[in-house]
């Protein structure tokens, strides 16, 4: 049973009233910087500062690398848009167990074959955290990788990351993360993140740790760090599903499901999914049709249409999950627009979780400086690996002094 719950705007919020600068040369500020001083009070909320999307990273997208003049920018730029904000529902907000993350098999110029991510544009193991468990992370992620890139078709390497301690900043992780990689029959990367509630013990004997003493947190390092291969016939998911439920001694019906219908997940073609498709859909016919300069009041559209995007998803999740959950849940009705993506903005920066050890784009600093910045040539937006540096542009080939850490 459903029950409804209204919010009522307060006085003084009825009074705010939108703000709009002039427009201005914008190229002096940072993309933080300039929406920061466009959005004011109430209208911050549509930046989901605190939250794992990266707002200035999309609007620093646009100030640099978008072209009026040129209809191929503005289509590419569209394109990594929408695969952020699709990556960021299926990884946060779905409520779902599973979720894709897009890698390719790649040669370098060294003719090695590594594992690109091809959201970040940057080798798998750059965008895993150097500090993730102590770096336990990312050694696991440079094994699995190595025998990613080296796999023959009919393999999955696959990787487990326990509920628990993380030893970043964010606090512990609160599920069990399984990353899939499958290489499938006819040589193509597949990869899915399964999501469960195991324990430690169920991720021990998933990849074959044997009982030791050993502290918790060395526990949790030693299973990250040691990456399974195995041959295959069939689904490879389904096929790691199998020894998840062997290992744990549990059936996991809904994780099943979710795999085995995965592509009517991931497409959002199910019944369940359409209210969050007609979103993204929206999104993506708005910026084709009304992001057509970089002046400020497009640029203000332009985030405040993102986030809204990002916040109706999160209603439509919260109203898909209310329909089959089997305890009383208060579905939340509004009678005041501004007053309900408040309260979505607030739940999504209270999400958790992080997935393959990526370093999320909402960290943005590390002990060198920001991992974004401006090519000193062509403008362009470079990221650094965590910790890490970049030699050249990544977009005109310009080298960079000190080694891309500003």
């Amino acid at each position: 049973m459903e029950q409804f719950v209204y919010l009522t705007a307060e006085s003084s919020l009825k009074n705010l009233q939108f703000v709009v600068s002039n427009p201005e040369n914008v190229s002096d500020e940072t993309a933080r910087q300039l929406l920061n001083r466009l959005f004011k009070q109430h209208e911050e909320m549509f930046l989901l500062q605190g939250s794992g999307f990266n707002m200035a990273n999309q609007i620093d997208q646009w100030l640099n690398e978008f072209d009026p003049s040129n209809p191929e920018t503005k289509q590419r730029i569209i394109d990594k848009t929408m695969s952020d904000v699709r990556g960021f529902y299926h990884e946060f907000l779905s409520k779902r167990d599973i979720f894709p993350f897009d890698l390719e098999i790649r040669t370098n110029n060294e003719n090695r074959k590594y594992v690109h991510s091809t959201k970040y544009d940057q080798p798998l193991e750059n965008i895993t955290r150097a500090d993730e468990r102590d770096g336990a992370m990312l050694d696991g992620i440079k094994i699995a990788t190595n025998l990613i890139a080296n796999a023959k078709p009919g393999t999955v390497v696959f990787l487990n990351s326990s509920k628990g301690w993380s030893g970043l900043p964010t606090g512990a992780h609160p599920d069990n993360q399984t990353y899939v990689y499958w290489i499938d029959n006819e040589g193509d990367l597949k990869a899915l993140t399964l999501r469960s509630d195991t324990g430690i013990q169920t991720s021990e004997k998933l990849v074959g740790i044997e009982k030791i003493e050993a502290s918790l947190i060395d526990r949790i390092k030693n299973i990250v760090k040691k990456p399974v291969v195995m041959r295959v016939v069939g689904d490879g998911f389904i096929q790691v599903l199998d020894l998840i439920e062997k290992a744990s001694g549990e059936k996991l019906n809904k994780l099943r499901d979710e795999i085995t219908n995965r592509e009517t997940y991931i497409q959002l073609t199910d019944k369940e999914d359409q209210e969050v498709k007609q979103i993204l859909d929206n999104l993506e016919s708005f910026l084709n049709y009304e992001i057509n300069d970089k002046d400020e009041a497009t640029i203000k559209k332009l985030a405040a249409a993102i986030g809204k995007s990002i916040l109706d998803m999160q209603h439509a999740v919260n109203k898909r999950e209310a329909k089959y959950n089997s305890e009383t849940r208060a579905v939340v009705g509004f009678d005041d627009d501004r007053v309900k993506y408040q309260v979505l903005s607030q739940e999504v920066k209270q999400i958790l979780g992080c997935s393959n050890g990526i370093k999320e784009r909402s960290f943005g600093f590390d002990s060198k400086g920001p991992l974004d910045f401006s090519c000193h040539k062509c403008n362009g937006t470079n990221t650094r690996p965590y910790e890490g540096y970049c030699t050249e542009c990544k977009h005109c080939g310009a080298v960079f002094d000190g080694c891309g850490a500003q």
